[in-house]
């Protein structure tokens, strides 16, 4: 029986090429870990910052969005509604300004051709909202604005409206800002800020009961007032 025997030669020349590729060494696994860490490190402020932001922003955004609800509600539902936050607090409420049960009021419109009510429309429950990942909102030192910060507790009468009502039976609620089944509303304006100091200042437009809003900015001033 006749049988080639191979020279170790010939062996190594037929190995597949990926076993001559030579290996990661420790040093070189090292270097790359360095690198990543240093990146990681150079572009965590910068991602915080972009988080700490959007927070502020998305806030913002979402009571832009219920004040747009009250104007648009205000209009369909033919009554007064009004819109009331938290001074320094998470908190802000929609609800009528007529404290008066929706019965009542029903019943009321059968004998005045005064009264804003029109024919009920179906819309859903007024409640109350909060603001998340640290967000407030910041009401203007008075030692700086000359104007004393003015609240007020919401009687049952109104806390009725609320499918939430148990979260503000305690809080104190600023002076409202209202919206007339014209489409009109009361100058007004409210600020959004985190605990860094970020914030973003909300208009309310009389005439038209629309709202815009001032850029993302930061307060430097020591007492705390916000940009006129």
């Amino acid at each position: 029986m006749n049988q080639s025997i191979r020279h170790p030669r010939f062996i190594s020349e037929t190995r597949p090429s990926s076993w001559n590729r030579p290996a990661f060494t420790l040093l070189e696994l090292m270097l790359a870990l360095g690198i990543l860490i240093t990146l990681a490190t150079l572009s965590w402020p910068g991602l915080m910052r972009s988080l700490k932001q959007q927070g502020v922003q998305g806030n913002a955004e979402q009571v832009r969005q219920v004040l747009d609800q009250a104007r648009v509600r205000a209009v369909e539902e033919g009554r007064i509604l009004q819109l009331r936050f938290e001074p320094n607090g998470t908190h802000y409420a929609l609800l009528p300004l007529d404290p008066v049960n929706e019965s009542q009021t029903t019943a009321a419109t059968a004998s005045t051709t005064t009264h804003f009510q029109k024919e009920p429309v179906q819309s859903d429950p007024f409640r109350i909202y909060e603001l998340t990942q640290g967000c407030y909102f910041h009401v203007d030192s008075s030692l700086l604005s000359g104007e004393k910060t003015t609240s007020e507790r919401l009687g049952d009468e109104w806390l009725g409206h609320l499918e939430n009502s148990s979260i503000g039976r305690d809080l104190a609620w600023s002076l409202p800002i209202l919206y007339s089944p014209d489409g009109s509303a009361t100058d007004g304006s409210l600020v959004v800020m985190d605990k860094d100091r970020q914030y973003i200042k909300l208009h309310i437009r009389g005439l038209t009961g629309a709202n815009w809003s001032e850029p993302l900015a930061v307060m430097t001033e020591r007492l705390g007032k916000t940009s006129p």
